[in-house]
Formats: structure tokens, sequence, C-alpha cells
């Protein structure tokens, strides 16, 4: 079958690439595939710093395409990779070009990863010597601690790190060579639809992917309630206020922080149930929010807005000693 090469750049220019929410979470850049990891950088590296014509082809990439937008099958590791690469190297050279260009890679698999990529993109970045970037970066005012609780933001961290210790800074000379028409760094592009393949296969082959908790998958369909402002704070600015509990021990507990914001909206929920529905002892005792939440909670529902006001209050709540105190 004739396949037609492409450059990453190639890629996004021609479409919006979407991670879609099927798929695991980026594995490329754990800490546990460092070594893995340092090889491709190193690879990609020498082909860039290369004064000869020396190409490398990172092999297939292929998925689906639907009005302008690619969802990847099988090369998510390395699109996340490139999209890495490019964004290091544009810093402090970056115009509206490249910003809106990058803009057009999103991950679908969490709330939270897809704010990180469009805030790693929108918001203006100074990179400063001698100082790993990941540091640069989660002491950035747009950060959000409970980011470091997204196993895809903490391995596109490392990676960044990773590519940091190779490259050193970023370079513009490199950024036009990975964008211009002749870019060293290709791979195959395959359409999902030559292949004749439906859905299913995504499933299949991500099988290998970590499982979400139980209350990550709450959370995920609990979210769609919302508005689109609203859905996006579940991952972020109404996580943090649980992260405040963490933060002060030498061991942040994810399970303790997930707990946490789950007794909020059991407690808040269930309050809003007894409103209107009788309930006795037992009852409340036994109050499963998992089967509960629809009954109170739909389209047009006063909760959802009481509920989101609450934890709005709660996110600008100024006095943190008192703020812990309360709960």
């Amino acid at each position: 079958m004739s396949t037609k090469q492409y450059s990453f750049w190639n890629l996004i220019s021609e479409y919006c690439i979407e991670i879609p929410a099927i798929q695991r979470d980026y594995a490329q850049g754990r800490k546990s595939e460092s070594r893995i990891a340092n090889a491709l950088i190193d690879d990609l590296f020498r082909t860039l710093i290369s004064l000869e014509a020396k190409k490398i082809n990172l092999h297939f990439v292929y998925g689906k395409v639907e009005n302008g937008h690619l969802i990847p099958l099988d090369g998510q590791q390395r699109l996340t990779t490139l999209f890495l690469l490019h964004w290091f190297l544009s810093i402090n050279n970056t115009n509206e070009i490249t910003k809106k260009t990058l803009s057009k890679f999103t991950y679908e698999t969490r709330p939270s990863t897809e704010d990180f990529c469009f805030k790693l993109i929108k918001e203006d970045f100074l990179f400063e010597e001698n100082i790993k970037i990941s540091e640069q970066i989660e002491n950035s005012k747009w950060f959000f601690l409970s980011w470091k609780n997204d196993p895809t933001i903490t391995s596109m961290l490392n990676m960044l790190d990773i590519i940091q210790s190779k490259f050193g800074h970023p370079n513009k000379t490199m950024f036009t060579k990975l964008t211009s028409e002749d870019c060293p760094i290709q791979f195959h592009f395959l359409p999902l639809e030559k292949f004749k393949l439906d859905d299913k296969i995504y499933v299949k082959m991500n099988s290998r992917g970590k499982p979400l908790t139980d209350f990550e998958n709450f959370k995920a369909n609990f979210s769609v309630l919302f508005d689109i402002d609203n859905k996006s704070k579940f991952d972020n600015e109404w996580l943090d206020i649980f992260w405040k509990f963490e933060k002060t021990k030498n061991h942040i507990s994810i399970k303790d922080v997930d707990a946490k914001y789950l007794n909020f909206i059991k407690n808040a929920t269930l309050s809003f149930y007894v409103e209107t529905n009788d309930i006795d002892k037992k009852a409340k005792d036994n109050f499963n929010i998992f089967d509960e939440y629809k009954n109170v909670y739909f389209p047009g529902s006063p909760y959802l807005w009481q509920i989101s006001k609450v934890l709005d209050a709660l996110t600008s709540f100024k006095d943190e000693k008192q703020y812990l105190e309360r709960f």
C-alpha cells in the first residue's frame, strides 16, 4: 500500500490532532521509560544537529480522519513527543502562527491534560537557563498543583526535562529545520479508512492502558452535566481545593485527595437529595452517590448551579488556615 511521508508540522498543519479519551496515558515520558526516551531524544537531536542530509523515519502513524480532525489509532506516543519537542524549541521565538498551529494538538483523555496542552501553547513563557523546564512550568501562575495527579502531564514534564538535558535551550534554527518542507524527521501516515476498520480496534489496542478508578469514572460522567467552563474546573480549580489538605505533607496521597473530593460531593448531594426525598438513618448511611447523583443533578436542576457556586467560592477562599480548619 502506498503511503505519504509527513513531518509533524505537515500533519498538524493539515489536521487537528485529537488524542481520544479511550487512548491510554502518555507513557513515553514516564520515568520508568527514561532509557528508551533518552535514546529517542538523542536520535532526534543528532538528526537535527547534523550538517549532512541525515534523516530519521519514525515508522507508521495511522488513525481516523473526520472533518479535518485526525484521531490517532497508533502513534500517540511519538506524536506527543514531537509536539513537546516543537514547543520547547520554539520558546522565546514563538509567534501567532506557531501558537495557532500547535494549539491544534489536543488530549481528550482527561480535562486536565487538555487544559494543560492549551495553557502550554496559549500562555507566554520565558525560558530561564539552569532551571529545569518542569520546575519553570510548575512555578507558572497558570499551572495547577492538582495537575501533578495527571499521569500524562507528569510524563510530559519529565519528557521536557529529557529534551532540555539534550538540547540545552530553545533553538530557533532547529525549530526552523523542524518546520521546513525538508524536515529530516518524518513518518508514514495512513488513514484508518484504508484499513476498513471501526472504532472497536481502539479498545483492543489500548487494553494495556491503566484503567480509570471508580472516582475518575464518576467525575468523567458527572462533569458532562455542567457547561464547558465548569467542566474544565473539575480537574483544575476545584480539584486544587482538596490538594490544599495534602500539600503541607511530605508525601501527597492521591487517594486521600480523591477521597476528600468524593466525600464533599457525596455530602452535598445527600443534602440536596433529602430536600425532596424522605430518607431514614439506614438509607442515609447507605447512600450511594454513584446510583443517586442522576436523580439530583440533571439538565435544568438548580443543584448544578448551587454546587458549582460553592466550589467556586472555596477556590477564592483567602484564609488558608481557617479554610483547612473548617473541613
